[in-house]
């Protein structure tokens, strides 16, 4: 069920003990986006939001009024800046704030001066990406699920 969005969005960081609210929202959407119970405990830990991730990279929320809606992560891995989570709870799934929600997360890339971002993409989001300018650059198998891939996405930070 849809919900309305009210005027009353607030974008800001996530605290530390959110990250059970922010890992259950997280698993509410790979079930909304039609992964099976079984697929989803497979990369139950890739879904995991802790306390390291959220004391040590920008991690930000999307709070309606005191709900919080959504999240996004950045984080560095090898040295390039990798888009770690981007999920929002299924009720405002297709209302608009996922172009927002990534918007804000590329105000930190460009706080941290990062010139790209890689995005690890499910079939289900590509598209998503794709039409806010990100470019394919690799198809790779799921580490998680056998027959899925997933697609290597750059976006150009401007």
């Amino acid at each position: 069920m849809s919900k309305v969005i009210s005027d009353h969005l607030v974008f800001r960081y996530a605290k530390v003990d959110e990250a059970f609210l922010l890992t259950t929202i997280a698993l509410r959407s790979m079930s909304y986006w039609g992964y099976k119970d079984n697929e989803i405990e497979k990369c139950a830990d890739l879904l995991t939001v802790d306390e390291e991730l959220i004391t040590t990279y920008p991690v930000i929320v999307v709070q309606d009024h005191e709900e919080v809606i959504g999240f996004a992560a950045l984080k560095e891995v090898e040295g390039r800046p990798y888009l770690r989570h981007m999920w929002l709870d299924p009720s405002v799934i297709r209302l608009g704030l996922g172009r927002r929600l990534f918007d804000s997360i590329l105000k930190e890339a460009r706080k941290f001066h990062y010139s790209e971002v890689l995005i690890n993409s499910d079939s289900h989001a590509e598209e998503f990406f794709l039409k806010l300018g990100a470019k394919k650059i690799n198809e790779l198998a799921s580490e998680y699920m056998s027959k899925r891939k997933t697609s290597l996405l750059l976006y150009k930070v401007h």
